[in-house]
């Protein structure tokens, strides 16, 4: 799918080689988890149920939303699709100071998608931040498991 009407860019540099971003991004498995030991893309969700849905997966949360989840490791690309507005699509490409991830959000909604964007506008800030923190857990797990 060909996405267009992308609300925000966000990208940052790590000192984490691509490969190790991948270790711990693309570390979906299916199974049942609790709310602080779920996969670090869902890190500060509630519980969810994850289960195989073709190419990817669906995460299927404690509150009754969902969210579908696809990984490329060829393309180093991880969607996430929520069940109106929301695609986000992280990228991660080599940097000469180790990798460059970005985090490409797009408004999705076939209906409404003006709405969307306005209900969405304040979140900015919020998405920024999660996306920073995320960055931070990945190098801080990453330290962590290479001692």
């Amino acid at each position: 799918m060909k996405l267009t009407n992308q609300l925000w860019e966000f990208e940052t540099t790590t000192s984490l080689s691509a490969r190790e971003i991948e270790k711990y991004l693309f570390n979906i498995n299916e199974g049942e988890y609790k709310s602080g030991y779920l996969p670090l893309i869902f890190k500060g969700k509630p519980g969810c149920r994850i289960s195989g849905s073709g190419p990817g997966f669906i995460a299927q949360f404690e509150d009754g939303h969902k969210e579908y989840l696809i990984p490329d490791v060829e393309k180093r690309t991880l969607t996430i699709r929520g069940e109106w507005w929301y695609c986000g699509v992280y990228t991660i490409t080599q940097h000469s100071a180790g990798s460059l991830v970005k985090l490409n959000i797009y408004n999705i909604a076939k209906k409404y998608r003006w709405a969307a964007a306005l209900m969405v506008l304040p979140d900015k800030k919020k998405h920024r931040v999660n996306f920073h923190k995320l960055i931070k857990e990945l190098e801080r797990v990453s330290s962590q498991y290479s001692q």
